[in-house]
């Protein structure tokens, strides 16, 4: 071996070395507090909590009066007519330069053409970002061209990956060695959202020896729209944030106590607006096999189970029970038993079962084979889910079931609702409703208490919007840039709005996750872009935006100078013409202390600091309702 290549050895050695430090110390996973942040100075009636060093917290005075600030829309100008379903990016060759080191591996040498040369056996894949996302069904077609220096690499290979480094492909793309360079076109479908292109080597046991990746071009993004089946006359009134159930530090409610395969599942969910018919869409976006379901039903909860007038029924078994003659078997495409393709999302057909808003719907589902990890569902129900061995899923009441509070599988709930319009509320845990289970803060499941919970009563209450359906797209430690729990805010936005149907307005509550703890202010340049994405993407749909500005936590353990700072002006920017949002929603004025804006107010947040729990229905009673009128 000559000194030239003992030399570059030694380099990529080094490097891949200092690549593979430099990512174990930067890894960041900073989930929202679980336990209850201290409180600097509470009232008497409170138990007594540490000091916190930064900001001062101020005693609430006696009898303060409620905030009574008006969610008033500001004048901007009027959306775009709807465009196309998801604006794709220009094509255009990807800037090889800007690639990332996988696992802490040398990211190849660059070569003053733009190309990458891999050479001596010292990396396996390198990762290249793509400048919008594919998301779960949909397909990005490349071109790439790669040059084989020697007969040592047998072939290469391409697949989709996301911020996890995690495979994300339908089909991993082969490229065999001809001896010489290759450009060919190849398309690749993502089973789950991806965020880059990987280059790998041959197989898993193998390194890349002597090859050079010359370009890598986008021809084409093609977007899913045929999966979505026509809205028509359909309107979303029930939804929910699709994740990995089974995520690191979950807790024990996510998850199945027993294994899906063989038992009964009965979950419940609460329609926010009524109709004549109710059609499901299920997901299994991030199974790792298939989900066989051999039987499902739907009947609505019985009102017992609701009997103490606090959606608490009078033990836990009445939470179970359905009414026998509302229950009805769910078929897809006229069979009853039918399968969850890994990645994809499905429709039922319709269900000839009228409902009213706010009804409790009980969704029964039997399994046969079904994933064990990476279950598709939601971690955050605040509702309780039942499960029994057997197909159960006519029975009446459950008896003797395993509980979780966690939804499986079950994304969407539409009815027939021709004047319909549906409102989505984006966002982390305070949108997801933390608290409103918490036993620790004297809370139960089931109770139906989240901020969203109390505006849909209050639309439904009203006949002028009892066509307003609400849809929670909230996600507990979620953030716009990071990609814990499961996938960044950023991401899954697209997702998560356009593919409920009727949507007419989105409302973005979020950021908290992503300036908390910061010890600079870089953050704000980061994260302004991505909501002007946001706003460009309803508009580009014919949806207006508004923004709900970052509310205080001065009291939490999510304060700094440089957090309040970027919050600040993240606000102020929101509130900007320049922003492009259609109006502001003002939770931040609501909850606010008077004496001290940077913190909640305690009557809302207790010792926390960051969640207003207490708050939430003065957050909805804050909503203009004609925001949704226009």
């Amino acid at each position: 071996m000559n000194n030239k290549k003992v030399k570059s050895m030694l380099l990529g050695l080094l490097l891949a070395v200092s690549l593979c430090m430099t990512a174990c110390g930067t890894t960041e996973k900073t989930p929202e507090p679980t336990q209850a942040p201290t409180q600097t100075t509470a009232p008497t009636a409170e138990p007594t909590a540490t000091a916190t060093p930064e900001p001062t917290a101020t005693e609430a005075p006696t009898a303060t009066p409620e905030p009574t600030a008006t969610a008033t829309p500001k004048p901007t100008a009027t959306p775009k007519p709807t465009a196309t379903p998801t604006p794709v990016p220009a094509e255009g060759f990807l800037d090889l330069a800007n690639r990332i080191s996988v696992w802490g591996q040398d990211i190849g040498m660059e070569n003053d053409d733009g190309s990458i040369s891999y050479q001596y056996g010292i990396v396996d894949k390198c990762a290249f970002p793509i400048p919008a996302y594919v998301n779960s069904g949909e397909t990005i077609t490349i071109k790439v061209k790669v040059l084989f220096n020697s007969p040592d690499d047998a072939a290469v290979r391409f697949y989709l990956t996301d911020d996890s480094i995690n495979n994300c492909t339908e089909e991993i793309i082969t490229v065999p060695n001809t001896g010489a360079e290759v450009e060919t076109t190849i398309t690749l479908k993502a089973v789950q959202t991806a965020t880059a292109i990987m280059f790998a080597a041959a197989s898993y046991d193998v390194q890349l020896q002597d090859v050079t990746l010359c370009s890598i071009e986008i021809v084409e993004i093609s977007r899913k729209t045929a999966d979505k089946q026509d809205s028509g006359d359909w309107l979303s009134v029930w939804a929910t944030t699709e994740e990995k159930c089974n995520l690191s530090g979950a807790t024990d409610s996510a998850m199945p106590k027993l294994a899906l395969e063989g038992t009964t599942i009965r979950q419940i969910i609460r329609v926010t607006a009524g109709g004549p018919q109710i059609r499901l869409r299920l997901s299994n976006q991030y199974g790792e096999c298939d989900v066989e379901v051999t039987s499902m039903h739907v009947a609505k909860q019985s009102k017992d189970a609701l009997a103490d007038g606090k959606g608490h029924g009078n033990s836990k078994v009445d939470m179970s029970t359905i009414l026998p003659e509302t229950d009805m078997a769910v078929t897809v495409n006229g069979e009853t038993s039918f399968v969850i393709p890994r990645g994809q999302v499905i429709f039922t057909d319709p269900i000839d079962l009228a409902v009213e808003g706010l009804e409790n719907l009980a969704i029964s589902m039997y399994f046969g084979k079904a994933p064990t990890t990476n279950i598709t569902g939601h971690r955050g129900a605040r509702a309780t889910t039942y499960q029994m061995k057997g197909d159960q899923t006519s029975r009446e009441t459950f008896i003797g079931a395993r509980e979780t509070t966690a939804w499986y599988f079950v994304a969407d709930c539409a009815v027939i609702c021709p004047e319909g319009t549906a409102v989505v509320f984006f966002g982390d845990s305070i949108t997801d409703g933390y608290g409103t289970d918490a036993s620790y803060l004297g809370k139960k499941p089931d109770s139906y208490i989240r901020y969203i919970d109390y505006l849909a009563k209050r639309i439904q209450a009203n006949e002028e919007t009892k066509h307003i359906s609400v849809l929670n797209e909230g996600l507990g430690s979620n953030s716009v840039l990071g990609a814990y729990p499961t996938v960044s805010g950023k991401q899954r936005f697209s997702r998560d709005v356009l593919e409920h149907d009727k949507v007419k307005y989105v409302v973005i509550y979020f950021g908290v996750n992503d300036i908390g703890k910061i010890k600079d202010t870089s953050k704000y340049d980061q994260l302004v872009p991505e909501y002007k994405k946001m706003v460009d993407l309803c508009h580009a749909n014919g949806i207006k935006v508004y923004a709900a500005p970052i509310t205080p936590f001065g009291t939490s353990d999510y304060y700094t100078a440089q957090a309040e700072e970027v919050r600040t002006k993240l606000n102020d920017w929101m509130r900007s013409e320049e922003s492009g949002f259609d109006g502001i929603i003002d939770f931040e004025t609501v909850l606010a202390d008077p004496a001290n804006p940077v913190n909640l107010l305690y009557e809302y947040t207790k010792a926390d600091g960051l969640h207003p729990y207490e708050g939430y229905s003065a957050m909805a009673d804050s909503i203009d309702l004609n925001m949704f009128l226009e």
